[in-house]
Parts: C-alpha cells; structure tokens; sequence
C-alpha cells in the first residue's frame, strides 16, 4: 500500500491513490468481506477470507496479500489523440513516487538512461 491508499469494497477490491492522479481501480477475482476485512499494513494490503456466513454470489474463499509492483506511471496530459494544432504537453512524476525520474523518446524507441 501507499500513504494514500485507499481501499474499499466495489465490485471487487477497489482501490485509489488519492495522492496520485489517477482514477480508481479495480482488483478483480476477489471482493471483500462483508465487513472490513481490507487492512493495509507495512506496505502490504492484507485481506483474510470473510466468506463465513456470507451470502454474496460474488466468492472466492482466499486469504491474500498484496506488494506494490514498481511506481505508477506518469501522468500525461493532455491525453493522447489527434490534434490539429500545436500545443503543449506535461508530464507529471505521481505525488506517491518523489524523486522519480522520466525518461521519453520521440522516435518511439524505448528510453535509455542518456534520454
């Protein structure tokens, strides 16, 4: 989990970084419990089974545990399309991830560390 996580019950797991610039998202395959049973914990999101005495159609018995996978990406803005007239473009570093660095290329080649 981040500083800004925040967790809740949704379809599935959902889960937004409001520190980021981000919308929510969506954890699929499993769903909290009926009661709060999604606890975010030493960096991890911990989430024990709650399937006990629920009657919920959506269940998967499990007891899991999540770690974060690398930064959020960048947010770009304005997003992508077609535009007939030049404009300008920010690329902006998640408040979650301080200090990163954004490397970009124009000729569609995957970044090196000179650019």
């Amino acid at each position: 989990s981040a500083p800004g996580m925040l967790l809740f019950r949704s379809a599935t797991l959902g889960y937004r970084d409001v520190l980021a610039d981000r919308p929510t998202t969506d954890y699929g395959g499993i769903r909290p419990g009926c009661w709060i049973n999604t606890i975010p914990a030493g960096g991890l999101v911990l989430m024990p089974d709650a399937t006990t005495g629920c009657k919920c159609s959506y269940l998967n018995k499990a007891t899991i545990a999540l770690q974060p996978r690398g930064a959020w990406p960048p947010a770009i803005h304005p997003d992508g399309g077609v535009f007939g007239q030049s404009g300008t473009v920010t690329i902006q570093s998640p408040a979650s991830t301080p200090g990163a660095k954004i490397r970009y290329t124009l000729d569609g080649w995957k970044p090196a560390g000179r650019n």
